[in-house]
């Protein structure tokens, strides 16, 4: 039996759930937060733009502080969506570092060549890494534990 899942229980999930590795999360688990986060950064740009002379400098400082506030509980349902389509969960780990080397290359002096390499090779890997995140999880039980779709009855557990 489908557990419905709602939008709001899934945001709040993302946030109880950032030190939890041992567990599977749902696709929404995953996009819902991925969306709003998306959508308030993009919001917040747009405010900086409007009502500050110096944006750049502005714009660098939220990212970072972004980007430190959301990088523990994104790894962890990044963590649990990877086991849910059973596959390890540390498979988010090369997926984190080649984010963080991206992201200070973009304040280093590189060629336009290299810059580009990097930022091509960057863009597919994380096309493909969000693409193999869309995909439905392991139905039924796995390595990781039960299906998180499903009513689990704690008291009379299935064996």
């Amino acid at each position: 039996m489908d557990i419905k899942m709602t939008a709001l229980e899934a945001y709040k999930r993302f946030w109880t759930q950032a030190f939890v590795l041992d567990e599977r999360a749902r696709r929404k688990e995953f996009w819902v937060p991925f969306i709003i986060h998306f959508v308030l950064t993009i919001l917040l740009f747009i405010v900086i733009m409007l009502i500050t002379d110096n944006s750049d400098k502005w714009l660098t400082r939220v990212q970072i502080m972004t980007d430190i506030v959301l990088a523990i509980p994104f790894f962890s349902v990044t963590f649990r969506r990877l086991q849910d389509l059973n596959l390890t969960g540390w498979l988010a780990l090369p997926t984190y570092i080649i984010t963080t080397i991206y992201n200070v290359t973009e304040y280093m002096e590189l060629d336009t060549s290299a810059e580009d390499a990097v930022s091509f090779c960057y863009f597919v890997g994380a096309l493909l890494f969000f693409a193999a995140l869309t995909f439905d999880g392991t139905e039924g039980p796995n390595r990781y534990g039960h299906d998180p779709r499903e009513i689990i009855d704690e008291f009379n557990p299935k064996k």
